[in-house]
């Protein structure tokens, strides 16, 4: 999977947009519902970054420009998502979390971070058009011993 990352704090909730060029397919069940508020924020804000000549507020802010367009709320929430051939399935949409472990690497020279894949959901405005986005909850790398413990014998 290859994204984008917002965040560099690996301890951190990441939102991940989905590149355009890799080869994917959504599920064919979603639910349009309300984004979260945490998430809704990180939208709005990746989105004012990643379109700079497009001016967008939050839906519940007043427009501090006449040209300002509200960003709504709203986005289409999918269970999974296959990204080259591999399924991956979004833990809020799961009866096991399981399918939801994902590795993901920025580049084919970066390391790999492990997370949970929380939820797959699409935006569709006009002005913005259609925009595809993953929301991670990465994990944390520990280092410690190992050896005294049950692990060690796995």
């Amino acid at each position: 999977m290859v994204c984008i990352v917002l965040n560099p704090r690996p301890s951190a909730r990441y939102l991940y947009h989905f590149i355009e060029s890799v080869t994917f397919q959504l599920s064919t069940r979603s639910t349009k519902a309300p984004m979260p508020h945490d998430l809704y924020y990180k939208v709005l804000t990746h989105l004012q970054t990643r379109l700079p000549n497009i001016e967008l507020h939050s839906h519940i802010a007043l427009a501090p420009s006449p040209t300002s367009i509200p960003l709504p709320s709203q986005a289409s929430f999918f269970d999974h998502v296959i990204l080259d051939q591999e399924r991956y399935v979004a833990s809020s949409r799961a009866v096991n979390a399981a399918g939801s472990l994902v590795a993901v690497r920025t580049s084919s020279h970066s390391t790999y971070w492990v997370g949970e894949l929380r939820d797959i959901f699409v935006i569709n405005q006009p002005v913005i058009g259609i925009r595809r986005f993953g929301w991670m909850r990465w994990f944390r790398r520990v280092e410690f011993d190992i050896s005294d413990s049950i692990w060690a014998q796995l």
